[in-house]
């Protein structure tokens, strides 16, 4: 069977930063009867194709919502076998990371977080920092609220301390202080399983976000999907606060 070739589009067209919120694993498992934990596993295993069809296509920045700061209410079981699923990839397939030039970034926050993961993590960024075939960032222990409320935190500290004036507090001095400050704004969110909402992802970047809802659960989605999901994107008009436009809003990396 011949295979299905990516979609060719203007470069000005295609999203530069796509984010995928992977729902549906859990639902999945229990349909076939497995764990739940088993259902993380198989996302995080096709991890490796959705990063394939961002590639093939031009995409360059790729975010992926692998574990939110509201995970930690769930089963203990769970919270276990999906932190457990992070580790072994971040374990098991660095080698595969660094030889297919991926630049891994971890966005989120160590409090709570096992030890060794938060070593794992950091070791993965240092053997990839000099990947240039995408910009692949896991978010881990990551929630947008806490984002922007850690930040302004970080803001209040500053201005007490002498080094940051109040009125110099603007959008791009705040995005500095995210842990999401090394990426540009998201272009395209997609969320498979069904729900239609953001779930506290990257709430700031998702400002102007173009968004795709797939009615399919995480380990069902296709290449083939993905590729219709940016195929869609790159049909719409985008507007940000005026008429509609076919140029990119600019992308500032903080």
């Amino acid at each position: 069977m011949t295979p299905v070739e990516p979609p060719r589009l203007p470069p000005s067209r295609i999203p530069a930063h796509v984010a995928v919120v992977m729902d549906g694993n859990g639902r999945w498992a229990e349909q076939r009867g497995l764990s739940r934990s088993e259902g993380h596993w198989t996302a995080l295993a096709r991890m490796f194709e959705t990063v394939d069809a961002a590639l093939s296509v031009g995409v360059k920045w790729l975010s992926v919502f692998a574990f939110s700061s509201e995970n930690w209410q769930r089963s203990t079981d769970e919270v276990e076998g999906l932190l457990g699923c992070i580790s072994g990839m971040a374990g098991q397939h660095a080698d595969e990371i660094v030889k297919r030039g991926i630049r891994f970034r971890w966005c989120g926050s160590p409090e709570g977080l096992p030890g060794a993961l938060v070593e794992d993590l950091h070791r993965l960024e240092k053997a990839t920092a000099s990947g240039t075939a995408i910009n692949c960032t896991l978010c881990c222990n990551y929630g947008g609220r806490s984002d922007i409320v850690q930040a302004t935190q970080k803001a209040m500290e500053m201005a007490k301390a002498g080094r940051l004036d109040p009125e110099d507090l603007n959008e791009a001095a705040l995005a500095r202080l995210m842990f999401t400050r090394d990426l540009p704004d998201i272009d395209l969110l997609i969320r498979s399983g069904g729900e239609q909402r953001l779930s506290n992802f990257m709430l700031w970047q998702c400002a102007y976000a173009e968004i795709t809802f797939l009615p399919d659960l995480w380990p069902d989605v296709t290449r083939e999907l993905l590729w219709q999901a940016i195929t869609d994107y790159a049909r719409r008009e985008r507007r940000f606060g005026a008429a509609p436009t076919t140029a990119k809003p600019a992308h500032s990396v903080h």
